[in-house]
């Protein structure tokens, strides 16, 4: 469940137990990662940099996975841009985008 939900959880989490604010939840999740792991091309919304956001809905976002369904979709992703292409619309993942690299 950690693949597709960790994300979720924590934004699900800081919601409702209103540990820290979505921007605080957003930069935890984006530019802190990015500085944190030396990323210098992502993580922050500014010209010339990659273009990746997930566009979620604060009210719905949620991990829908338990220990015994790991293969449920998250809930409140409504997009995800990869180098300003889409690849995730409602749900349904475009796989003939090749837009990003794998980060190992």
């Amino acid at each position: 469940p950690a693949l597709s939900g960790n994300f979720p959880r924590f934004f699900q989490l800081a919601r409702e137990k209103n540990l820290i604010s979505l921007e605080e939840a957003v930069y935890k999740m984006s530019g802190a990662t990015a500085q944190r792991y030396g990323i210098k091309d992502r993580g922050f919304l500014k010209e010339g940099l990659a273009a990746d956001i997930t566009v979620i809905d604060w009210k719905n976002i949620r991990d829908n996975n338990t220990v015994k369904e790991t293969s449920n979709m998250p809930s409140g992703i409504e997009a995800v841009f990869i180098n300003g292409k889409q690849v995730l619309s409602k749900g349904k993942i475009n796989a003939a985008i090749k837009a990003g690299r794998i980060i190992t």
